[in-house]
């Protein structure tokens, strides 16, 4: 289908040790026991965001946020599709489809063309934005940028993934859903570099994807948007809702591969948030081995929204002990309710 050259990742220079953000948030709400207890239970030791934690705290319009979010998005996106070119080997003026992924930084003309003008990109470049998958953008962008490179084999597609979660927190609202928002999401930025011929240097070929929408789920996940930004919207009964599709939607997906679950070897899968990777786990009967790479990144990073099945990727490739031939699979859940699967072969 396609073949991935390279992934490489930008995150922003503000780091911040879980428990600091925790005393921040409480502080701004009256609430700090109540905070902390929900900052503690996300399974995270620190995130980086693109403001200070003292810029997010105070008052800001909507308008505000995003015009920020836009600029910060072509900063991290810069800084990502740079460091991809250097570990590739590659001019950006050799790129001829440039995917974009994003759900916290609305602009028109999209991030592709800020970009396209921002580094001086081909003006022929073939652009792709994709807005609104949430946590499901990594994985379906990646579907989407092989099955462009797949169809002209002889072009270099980019895949961009960037979100900036922070800029969504309103501390006028202290329901406990911006809590747990404000407790688990972070900001960053993914790229990754596909072809349609294997050439030298590539690390994995994806073989096939594929996509489920979930019965009865359109509110289970995703944003409420009003004149204060972006809300998240966030069922109390997601992790039961992986439980139930997730198995049945994959054993679908894997059926029409010809291939079986325990030929799999290696999972990457989008951390969501600390109960979302238990009902992975419980649901496809997985050890937690298999999903070690994806509590690490929520550890280490937190919830980057699209951007963070991405770099779950990157590790993966840097520090698991894979073999050629072995294969893996890749998938995200997020707004719709839905799955991207994507069936991958390590070189």
């Amino acid at each position: 289908m396609a073949f991935i050259r390279a992934v490489a990742v930008c995150s922003p220079e503000h780091r911040y040790p879980q428990e600091e953000l925790a005393e921040a948030v409480g502080a701004c709400f009256g609430s700090g026991a109540g905070a902390r207890r929900i900052f503690q239970n996300a399974g995270i030791r620190s995130r980086r965001l693109a403001q200070p934690i003292q810029w997010h705290l105070k008052p800001k319009s909507f308008q505000e946020k995003n015009d920020d979010a836009v600029v910060k998005a072509c900063e991290l996106s810069n800084g990502a599709l740079s460091a991809l070119a250097a570990q590739a080997g590659f001019s950006l003026d050799d790129l001829d489809h440039l995917v974009t992924v994003n759900s916290t930084a609305l602009a028109t003309p999209t991030l592709d063309a800020l970009l396209i003008h921002r580094m001086g990109l081909r003006p022929t470049i073939g652009r792709t934005p994709l807005f609104g998958l949430g946590c499901l953008g990594g994985a379906a962008g990646l579907s989407l940028a092989a099955r462009l490179a797949d169809a002209r084999p002889q072009e270099r597609v980019a895949l961009v993934c960037v979100e900036l979660c922070g800029h969504t927190f309103n501390p006028a609202d202290q329901s406990a859903k911006n809590v747990v928002a404000a407790g688990l999401f972070a900001d960053g930025a993914a790229a990754v570099l596909l072809s349609g011929r294997q050439g030298p240097g590539a690390r994995l070929e994806i073989i096939r994807s594929g996509s489920m929408t979930f019965p009865d789920s359109i509110g289970v996940m995703g944003w409420h948007f009003s004149e204060l930004g972006l809300g998240l919207v966030l069922a109390r009964d997601l992790p039961d809702v992986v439980r139930r599709h997730l198995a049945p939607a994959l054993s679908s997906f894997l059926t029409g591969a010809g291939v079986r679950f325990d030929e799999i070897k290696h999972f990457i899968v989008h951390p969501g948030g600390p109960k979302v990777i238990d009902a992975v786990r419980d649901s496809l009967h997985l050890s937690e081995e298999h999903l070690r790479a994806s509590r690490r990144h929520l550890e280490e990073c937190g919830n980057l929204s699209s951007a963070s099945v991405l770099f779950v990727l990157r590790d993966v490739l840097e520090q698991t002990a894979v073999r050629p031939g072995e294969l893996g699979l890749l998938f995200a859940l997020g707004p719709g309710f839905s799955a991207e699967f994507l069936l991958l072969k390590f070189l």
